[in-house]
């Protein structure tokens, strides 16, 4: 392959790094700042660093990324990620589905450079308003809640991942709600009552989950579609611009599904019409990112139910994380079960023409000195 290799830290490698005053000396740090190398950060990152209630903690870590990413290789967030995918597999089924990609771009790029400041706010010890990590926090617990449901009762859990997947269905109203007014200390209790008595997996349970591991994470990720492109085009009319309605037609068309644009109502209507179609129609494709993203969910339950322990926090962000394997050649945890669950994406993903592996931190110099161009 041409050009220096991608890769990417997971947070818990970063922390690691961040650790050692002379991490830039050591055999790890001179490889990602060899020239064969160009490290990528993500807003996943940020906003885990943002986090760190120790304030030379936080800076050591900013101070960190932005030495390995030369200040301006900030990886796009995750829904921007999604949006783009959707995009290109639209676009690929019918050139005219897609009007402009003008408006996903400058907000694309808006986000990555207003998250390299940030990054760089913290690098000089400036910290994030409490509101913001308060945000992160509380989603980060919400999310365990979910995760420790599932896996005290992991047959319940499937058997409704499952009817959801077969029949698409999708929960009217906020379903987070009720959490959403619990505080994080509740959230917290809710989460040890819950893992006081773990059920473990069944082996027929597991099977089964394995079974369908690949369906469930492509119909779950397909419906974070449309969130995403409401957080990626947040402005009025900016999807109406951005889609043309019979232009949705004829990639429903190309994707095997039978859809006429509705005749009566206003353009805005018909594109939304179509758009929620394509949405749709994408539950049985599957999107790669989101796909990516909720295999890594569902395998991290499953082997912390399989352990009989509660999952841990981090699974959303380990998620968000798993989405960057998709641009890297090289991914780096320290983490053994993100690593167990990246290990066969990776090799799905892999080509002679652009290798993805998946490694620990005392793996890197050897994988650099394997993988870089000759």
């Amino acid at each position: 392959m041409a050009g220096p290799l991608s890769v990417y830290l997971d947070q818990n490698a970063l922390s690691a790094l961040a650790r050692d005053p002379q991490w830039a000396a050591s055999a790890l740090g001179r490889s990602l700042l060899s020239d064969e190398v160009h490290v990528f950060v993500s807003p996943v990152h940020v906003l885990e660093s943002i986090q760190a209630t120790d304030l030379a903690v936080r800076v050591a870590i900013a101070k960190v990324m932005l030495a390995l990413s030369g200040g301006r290789r900030m990886c796009p967030s995750y829904e921007f990620v999604v949006a783009d995918y959707f995009f290109r597999a639209l676009e690929e089924a019918s050139p005219t589905a897609i009007t402009t990609r003008q408006h996903l771009d400058y907000h694309r790029d808006s986000s990555s450079r207003i998250y390299l400041g940030m990054l760089a706010l913290l690098a000089h010890g400036i910290e994030a308003g409490p509101s913001a990590v308060e945000e992160v926090r509380k989603a980060k617990a919400i999310n365990q809640v979910l995760h420790a449901r599932a896996a005290s009762a992991p047959k319940e859990w499937l058997e409704a991942l499952l009817e959801c997947t077969t029949k698409v269905l999708v929960t009217q109203g906020d379903p987070l709600a009720p959490l959403d007014a619990l505080t994080i200390e509740e959230l917290r209790g809710a989460v040890a009552q819950t893992g006081d008595d773990p059920a473990g997996v069944e082996a027929d349970v597991r099977r089964k989950l394995q079974k369908h591991r690949a369906a469930i994470a492509a119909a779950y990720g397909a419906i974070e579609i449309g969130a995403c492109l409401d957080a990626a085009l947040p402005l009025v009319g900016e999807m109406d611009a951005a889609f043309s309605a019979n232009g949705l037609a004829l990639a429903l068309q190309k994707w095997g599904v039978s859809q006429k644009v509705p005749v009566a109502g206003e353009p805005a209507l018909q594109v939304k019409a179509m758009l929620q179609r394509a949405i749709y129609a994408t539950v049985k494709r599957g999107l790669l990112p989101a796909t990516i993203s909720n295999e890594v969910v569902l395998r991290e339950v499953e082997n912390a139910a399989s352990a009989k322990e509660t999952p841990d926090a981090g699974v959303v962000f380990d998620a968000d994380h798993a989405v960057y394997l998709l641009h890297m050649n090289i991914y780096v945890t320290d983490d053994e079960g993100l690593l167990a669950a990246l290990r066969p994406i990776a090799a799905r993903l892999t080509t002679p023409a652009r290798p993805v592996e998946v490694c620990t931190s005392a793996q890197v110099a050897k994988l650099v000195t394997k993988l870089a161009p000759k």
